[in-house]
Order: structure tokens, then C-alpha cells, then sequence
């Protein structure tokens, strides 16, 4: 099961390997170190439950303006769940409901990309001369 018990400490510890056969039933048992030797058992039992997996394999994707709902899956846990977003982020106007797992809204348009130039720069437009960063020239 890939757990063990310690003999000196009588902790139990270590990583489960296998739900087959859970629980699993033994009898520890304990002696002192005085003459003669007092001895103890006890019928115990652990219940190794499965691990909590996401079973949402893939989402569908969505289309920008258009209303989104998909709902994120998971198996193996006990009570409710509590869903977020570990690393990255959603799409703009997408959420995460934290208790139901859906994730939903309206995709949005994402922020037009920015041109950074050094102070000083200056662009060329070949129909208008030049441009400077930070005016908008009109023909």
C-alpha cells in the first residue's frame, strides 16, 4: 500500500500506491521495554480514498463577442469543490464560477498591441513623411 509504520515512534507514514483493497486492515502492535515485556494490540483500519482528478479533458473554443459557458469537471473528491485559476489567466471577459466550475462570459477583443519606440524616434510613412510618436497625423 506504501505505507509503513516506524517501530520506535509508531508513526505511520509514507505515499499510498493503490486504492485496490481499501480499507486496509491490520493489527499493530506494541511492547514496552520493561522485564517482563507488557504487549498491546489493536485492530485498525486506513481507507485510501482516490486521488482528486480534473476530468475535463479539453474546452471548445469560443468566439470573440459571442456568449461562452463550459463547465470544468473533477472526480474523486469528497464535499464540494472550490475551482480557480492556478497559473495563467482566462481569456478578457471570461470567469470562473469558484463553486460550480463554469467558466463563462463574453470573449473579448484583446487590447490592440503598442508600438514602444525610443525617445526620439522617428517613423517614415511613404506616402506622408515623417510621423512622430505620440501624434496622429491625418491625410
Amino acid at each position: 500500500m506504501g505505507l509503513d509504520i516506524n517501530p520506535d515512534t509508531g508513526v505511520i507514514a509514507g505515499t499510498p500506491i493503490t486504492t485496490t483493497g481499501s480499507p486496509f486492515t491490520f493489527t499493530v502492535r506494541v511492547t514496552d521495554s520493561q522485564s517482563p515485556h507488557l504487549i498491546a494490540t489493536k485492530d485498525l483500519s486506513i481507507v485510501i480514498n482516490p486521488a482528486l482528478t480534473i476530468t475535463t479533458l479539453t474546452l471548445p473554443a469560443g468566439t470573440v463577442g459571442t456568449a461562452y459557458s463550459q463547465t470544468v469537471s473533477a472526480a474523486n473528491g469528497a464535499g464540494t469543490y472550490h475551482w480557480s485559476i492556478s497559473a495563467g489567466s482566462l481569456p478578457a471577459g471570461l470567469t470562473i464560477n469558484a463553486s460550480t466550475g463554469v467558466i463563462a462570459g463574453t470573449p473579448l477583443l484583446p487590447p490592440a498591441p503598442r508600438l514602444l519606440l525610443p525617445s526620439g524616434s522617428r517613423i517614415a510613412r511613404a506616402d506622408s513623411g515623417p510621423c512622430h510618436p505620440g501624434i496622429l497625423h491625418r491625410n
